[in-house]
């Protein structure tokens, strides 16, 4: 008979009056898969906390890279369509879109944007130029074209082109009326652009403007721009940009020979323009001094040419000395003088 109250087989135990045969090694493994149940448990619970923590960083404002995401309209491998038929390209910088804008249109293909909203009131359209409407009335108020770079800014109501800049000409255009060029009148600082005024400042008397061959005169500057005019030694000065100058002078001169009239004469480079002025002095009842003076004249003038203003011995007047005046004194004051404007 069996002792159902002592267990002398190994591996078995009473349960509920009924013997239970169970080997060491199948008692080993159900200890194992216990401990495995409480470390399991405590994983789960760890990730629990891991994911609580992912949900509270996830903020609208977070950076996020998605590794894929839906879009209605795949229009190849890596790039999406966007509405209005604009293409959204894979790699480079990308577009941004921002609280529902697409802020940045790097990686858009721009033959396909085209009526694009700026804001609430701007309109980018693309066609064969480049368009900005007013969004309201379709009004164009800019346009630019892709082949010249002209670039026109249109009167209220889309009826006339109030400004254009033109790089192809280098010029800017104002209502029709002003054809200006960067370097006109501009002020920059306490410089004014496009002009330049220069005077003989030298001992009076001492310099002969009747001779034969000719002197041109020295001058001294006044007020000169350096973008525009360059004083070359003391009696030239260089045109920095080619354009249209006005050009005159004022020039005294002083003389005991009777009847005295040297010509005084602009000169480009060297040659004469044909832009003079005579004068002549009397050398009776105190008629020795005399000026010689040309009204502004339009000259086009290259980059690079030299002006000169000269004095020289024609047979319309007397030989003898004829000399440049000058007098820094408060009576009487006198400087000849020379001015240049660029006007076009």
């Amino acid at each position: 008979m069996i002792n159902m109250n002592k267990s002398n087989v190994a591996g078995t135990r009473p349960i509920n009056g009924i013997i239970s045969l169970v080997s060491k090694q199948e008692r080993d493994q159900i200890e194992t898969n216990k401990n495995n149940i409480a470390t399991n448990t405590a994983d789960i619970a760890t990730n629990a906390s891991d994911i609580s923590g992912k949900q509270d960083t996830l903020t609208s404002a977070s950076a996020i890279t998605l590794r894929s995401i839906n879009f209605p309209v795949v229009d190849t491998v890596g790039n999406i369509r966007l509405p209005g038929n604009a293409i959204l390209t894979s790699g480079g910088s990308g577009a941004k879109i921002q609280n529902g804008n697409i802020i940045d249109f790097t990686s858009i293909q721009n033959s396909l944007l085209t009526n694009i909203t700026l804001g609430n009131t701007w309109k980018y359209e693309n066609s064969s130029n480049y368009y900005v409407r007013n969004a309201s009335s379709n009004d164009i108020v800019e346009l630019i074209n892709p082949s010249t770079g002209q670039h026109n800014w249109y009167a209220a109501g889309n009826i006339a082109v109030v400004m254009a800049w033109q790089p192809q000409n280098d010029r800017l255009f104002l209502s029709g009326d002003v054809l200006a060029n960067k370097y006109l009148h501009r002020i920059s600082g306490t410089v004014v652009r496009g002009y330049g005024f220069f005077r003989y400042q030298g001992t009076s008397g001492t310099i002969n403007m009747n001779t034969t061959g000719g002197i041109d005169i020295p001058w001294s500057s006044v007020y000169v721009d350096g973008q525009t005019f360059t004083p070359v030694g003391t009696t030239q000065v260089r045109i920095v940009s080619t354009g249209y100058y006005e050009v005159g002078f004022n020039v005294y001169l002083t003389s005991s020979s009777t009847r005295v009239n040297p010509t005084i004469r602009i000169r480009i480079n060297g040659l004469d323009t044909a832009y003079l002025a005579w004068s002549y002095i009397r050398n009776s009842d105190n008629h020795n001094e005399s000026s010689w003076s040309l009204s502004p004249v339009l000259m086009s003038l290259a980059a690079n040419d030299v002006l000169s203003v000269q004095g020289r011995f024609t047979s319309n007047g007397g030989t003898g000395g004829c000399y440049l005046y000058s007098n820094s004194a408060a009576i009487n004051k006198a400087y000849s003088t020379l001015t240049l404007k660029r006007v076009a």
